[in-house]
């Protein structure tokens, strides 16, 4: 996978044969790991407070994933958790909300960043196009929408919530199920890029998720691979995402090689 600057804008991203030929395998041989991705258009069915509870972990994750993704596996604390940032409770917290949060956040070790994260879920909180009434309205005009496409869906979550990037804005969508053509570019498939298919050694996670035509130029490549597959590229978002931390991208590798490269 080679990306080859053209402008600050204009971005060309070469995928090989064999990178091809990598990405069919491990769609195949992993495609068990997805048991948790939602149906196409979820979001329109869903209540305030579980979208709230997918910005509160987008808010977790900046930084790094590990955090949010150790307590998701102790289901009672992750519950409580939920609970305890709620927009119920957090209305409640009228005259120390940011030290509240903070104080959550740290008691279930849920993110680095506890007074930066807490400081960003209070402007989410004030900003009235993402929360009014007590209720999440950030989505609810696009609801009725029936010609929006997934491009302009992102664009104006971007510009709504400004504490979003390119990544989690995508990761968000695709949590919620309104994505079937994005994947979330973060440090650990950015990594897995690098070390099984060969992006470019001086590309940083950071340059790739803070230009958008470079995002869209490394999406677009990946979408018509997909296609081919027979998946979608939030799905194989999922795929790489949940077995990289596994070490199951390795040994698929490792597997491919020993039997050859004729595997199609």
């Amino acid at each position: 996978m080679q990306i080859i600057r053209i402008s600050r804008n204009d971005w060309k991203v070469k995928i090989t044969e064999d990178d091809k030929d990598k990405i069919k395998f491990i769609a195949r041989e992993l495609k068990d790991v997805v048991d948790d991705l939602k149906p196409y258009e979820y979001w329109k069915s869903m209540k305030s407070e579980k979208i709230w509870e997918h910005i509160i972990i987008q808010f977790c994750v900046m930084g790094s994933a590990l955090r949010i993704e150790k307590l998701k596996k102790d289901k009672e604390n992750y519950q409580d958790f939920l609970r305890k940032l709620s927009i119920k409770n957090l209305i409640m917290q009228s005259t120390s909300r940011t030290q509240y949060i903070s104080d959550q956040l740290k008691k279930y070790k849920a993110t680095r960043f506890t007074d930066k994260t807490a400081e960003r879920i209070v402007k989410c909180l004030k900003n009235q196009g993402i929360v009014k009434n007590g209720k999440v309205v950030l989505l609810e005009d696009l609801k009725s929408s029936t010609e929006i496409s997934e491009d302009q869906i992102r664009a104006t979550l971007l510009e709504r919530c400004r504490f979003f990037q390119m990544k989690s804005v995508s990761d968000f969508m695709i949590s919620i199920g309104a994505a079937k053509n994005f994947i979330a570019l973060d440090t650990r498939i950015i990594g897995l890029f690098k070390k099984h298919f060969h992006l470019n050694g001086d590309v940083k996670p950071t340059s790739i998720q803070s230009n958008r035509s470079l995002y869209k130029a490394i999406e677009k490549e990946l979408v018509d691979i997909c296609a081919d597959i027979g998946i979608n590229l939030s799905t194989l978002d999922r795929i790489l995402f949940k077995s990289s931390g596994i070490s199951a991208i390795d040994y698929v590798m490792e597997k491919k090689y020993k039997i050859g490269q004729n595997i199609q």
